[in-house]
């Protein structure tokens, strides 16, 4: 368990406030679908926002005289679609849109887009979001609009480490897997049964295909 997982920099405020000082070794563990020892790195990440200024009006009456900031977060979600077929496999690009505006017939004067950037290696991260950057840069210019963003948080991807790992693939062969009541069996197959085969299909071959 890790507070603010979703915002990428949960382990890295931890750090900075001294949550680790005096520790060797840290052992960390996240809720899966199957007990197992990771030996691989997780992916490096940069959290950013994105704040476009434009100017606004009417849209009915006077849209000449509007620069919308909705356009320029729509073009710049355009330019990162065709970004993502230009990066490493492995890399993924992800936005949502927190601002749009406020009534449609008003031109948006602000708008706003989150995104993460996520790839095995920080250098891989860092040239993503520059030219994620000349993006937005680039929708700021077609739409006369401007853009500021905000590195929200980063960080570099895990360090595997083999030895420890070795030792928790040990020590977890000979504990043996858990045991599980009749009670406890029949209420997991009761939320397996609610979600899509298709994805439990693809849970169960993903560690397959692994070993």
């Amino acid at each position: 368990g890790c507070p603010e997982e979703e915002t990428l920099v949960g382990k890295v405020k931890m750090i900075k406030a001294g949550a680790f000082e005096g520790s060797d070794i840290a052992l960390s563990w996240h809720p899966m679908n199957a007990n197992v020892a990771l030996d691989k790195a997780y992916l490096a990440n940069n959290s950013i926002k994105f704040k476009f200024h434009g100017i606004s009006a009417h849209a009915s009456q006077s849209p000449e005289s509007g620069r919308s900031a909705l356009d320029a977060v729509e073009l710049m979600n355009v330019g990162a679609n065709y970004l993502r077929e230009h990066v490493i496999d492995s890399a993924r690009i992800h936005y949502t849109i927190t601002n749009a505006g406020g009534a449609p017939n008003i031109v948006p004067k602000e708008a706003e887009s989150w995104y993460f950037v996520r790839a095995p290696y920080r250098k891989d991260v860092e040239e993503i979001t520059e030219r994620l950057f000349k993006i937005a840069k680039g929708a700021a210019m077609m739409t006369e609009t401007t853009v500021e963003y905000e590195v929200l948080g980063g960080c570099y991807e895990k360090l595997p480490n083999n030895v420890l790992f070795d030792l928790t693939y040990k020590n977890m062969v000979e504990i043996g897997s858990p045991s599980y009541t009749e009670e406890e069996l029949k209420f997991a197959k009761d939320i397996q049964e609610s979600l899509d085969p298709k994805l439990v299909e693809a849970e169960i071959k993903k560690y397959i295909d692994s070993d």
